[in-house]
């Protein structure tokens, strides 16, 4: 699939029946669509928890571990090189074989990025004068430093029974061994998470302590620090080898990326359990527990 923009679907063009009932002008228009709105919402009501500079330290956080192990080979057992050509000239052949967007990153200059979001001044923080006094602007805090950037990509994976596996002598890298999936509030999916990974845990009797690992889709910082805040995870088991605001976040592929990733830090570090979770745009949260069988 290809890329999700951070503004989601126009407004302008819904189709959505503003007649009817169970419209509601807060969330069918002003932040169910508009997925940044969704981030900024959902710090606001979070705080005093987070600040933006932590939500930019997340940011550099995912792009320099994505640098340090991109430049140590880790990814290149989960990319397929392909060739293209440069810009305008078809004759000169270019084999790519890694994500270009992540770069090495500083906390001074990500800090520095535009604002594109706006705050919703939330009456049970003090409202707008509140905001500034905290802030210090009247600008929201989602940038594109602690978000996750337009991308293209697409991923496959392969599932099957652990009795076919063995009749066709294939050793699989992990077993799913639970599926959760919950729905919030649209205006503030960036919850999904957290209620699509209590469902998984509790399905598999497992408490968030049994976890070795955690993939915790990055579309905005606020995400995986909302998540690893309500489920007690410490960062040092999250993302380690980088995430999706460096990786990227294409729209119906990222689930199988971080799934794979997470399946092979399994294997890597001899650990037993991992999470996979992701926040969906509509109001929703998905999260898959899997298991490394040689642990």
């Amino acid at each position: 699939m290809t890329r999700v923009r951070g503004k989601g679907i126009d407004p302008n063009r819904s189709t959505a029946d503003k007649t009817s009932k169970f419209y509601r002008t807060d969330l069918d228009l002003n932040t169910a669509l508009y997925m940044l709105q969704t981030a900024q919402k959902l710090y606001e009501e979070e705080i005093p928890k987070f600040s933006k500079l932590d939500l930019d330290k997340f940011g550099v956080r995912s792009h320099n571990l994505t640098i340090k192990n991109q430049e140590q080979g880790w990814f290149k057992e989960e990319i397929i090189p392909i060739e293209g050509h440069t810009p305008g000239n078809i004759d000169e052949k270019v084999v790519i074989d890694r994500d270009m967007n992540p770069r090495k990153s500083t906390l001074e200059k990500v800090s520095q990025l535009p604002r594109i979001s706006k705050p919703f001044y939330l009456e049970k923080n003090g409202g707008k004068e509140e905001y500034i006094k905290r802030e210090g602007t009247e600008e929201g805090v989602i940038t594109a430093g602690n978000s996750s950037p337009l991308n293209a990509g697409a991923t496959a994976a392969l599932l099957m029974d652990s009795d076919e596996a063995k009749k066709r002598n294939i050793e699989p890298l992990a077993r799913i061994i639970s599926i959760g999936w919950a729905g919030v509030d649209p205006s503030v999916m960036g919850r999904g998470p957290v209620p699509a990974t209590l469902k998984a845990l509790a399905h598999a009797g497992l408490k968030p302590d049994d976890i070795d690992y955690w993939e915790i889709n990055e579309a905005f910082s606020i995400v995986p620090l909302n998540c690893m805040d309500k489920l007690k995870i410490p960062e040092e088991k999250v993302n380690i080898m980088g995430g999706s605001m460096a990786i990227g976040h294409p729209l119906g592929s990222t689930m199988i990326r971080l799934t794979g990733t997470l399946a092979r830090i399994l294997k890597n570090k001899k650990a037993k359990y991992g999470v996979a979770n992701a926040c969906i745009g509509g109001g929703q949260g998905v999260a898959t527990i899997i298991e490394n069988l040689d642990a």
